[in-house]
């Protein structure tokens, strides 16, 4: 991750913890902008959601649907469930 994206990390609590090396900054901006994606290793349509794991101690897994996952780190899961849970209470 560039210094740049660790110092937003740092302070603006985002949840883009291991993104950002291959994106720019302000198409992450824009993806967190969006009520309903979020980006973990890929990028998760909320609609597309069937289950959440729990988080360990190296991973979470959205399990979508047509049996794809998505893998996040532990430090995402809050702002993801919570986005997630937001999203929800909006439809």
């Amino acid at each position: 991750m560039n210094e740049l994206c660790g110092e937003l990390w740092l302070e603006t609590g985002s949840p883009f913890l291991s993104t950002g090396e291959n994106m720019k900054w302000s198409h992450l901006e824009r993806i967190e902008m969006l009520s309903d994606v979020f980006m973990l290793a890929s990028l998760v349509q909320f609609k597309y959601v069937q289950t959440i794991s729990e988080p360990n101690a190296s991973n979470f897994v959205v399990g979508l649907a047509g049996g794809y996952e998505v893998f996040g780190s532990p430090e995402q899961y809050d702002a993801f469930v919570d986005k997630y849970l937001t999203w929800l209470e909006m439809r």
